[in-house]
């Protein structure tokens, strides 16, 4: 394994800028991504003797920029720790229909394996793209896409009872 020049990686003004306007599209304050950016870089040389492969370099980067990101919204109160509570919150706030739609979703989520849920999360709720998404989680983009594709055939099926019935009940025919 080659050894990283860690002097050259935190001079690199390319990948800096990558990882700011990464940042940027999420938070949409040049201050505030310019901060975090620096955050990132400072636990990156913290954490610089864990990264085991240096071809995944720019993944554990993207990695890190992530967390920080995740802990300031925890800090700013915009994301809550649990994710059950965000569902909650969502389920108890829409109307009766709604609800059901919501625990059927929650509870189809819920039975998905992580890296499938962390996809349709990444995806979907917070509209990340197939090239960001791969960046965070540390995958190609064909990985992505073919977890994405699981996960929704998964979700499909464990959706599809309730829409049979659905049909059974509203058209009186299946």
């Amino acid at each position: 394994m080659p050894e990283i020049d860690w002097q050259g990686l935190f001079s690199d003004e390319i990948l800096y800028q990558r990882i700011k306007f990464f940042l940027l599209g999420s938070v949409k304050n040049m201050e505030v991504a310019e901060e975090l950016t620096q955050e990132t870089m400072a636990k990156a040389w913290e954490k610089r003797l864990t990264l085991k492969n240096s071809e995944k370099l720019e993944a554990w980067l993207f990695a890190i920029a992530r967390n920080v990101l995740m802990d300031y919204y925890r800090h700013k109160g915009l994301l809550i720790d649990e994710d059950d509570e965000q569902w909650e919150s969502n389920i108890a706030s829409s109307s009766s229909p709604d609800q059901e739609a919501f625990m059927d979703l929650y509870n189809a989520l819920k039975r998905l394996p992580p890296s499938q849920k962390q996809v349709i999360e990444l995806r979907f709720f917070k509209n990340y793209s197939i090239q960001e998404t791969a960046q965070m989680m540390g995958k190609t983009p064909q990985a992505v896409k073919m977890l994405q594709y699981r996960a929704l055939k998964m979700l499909r099926n464990y959706l599809k009872p309730f829409d049979d019935l659905e049909r059974l009940n509203n058209d009186g025919e299946y």
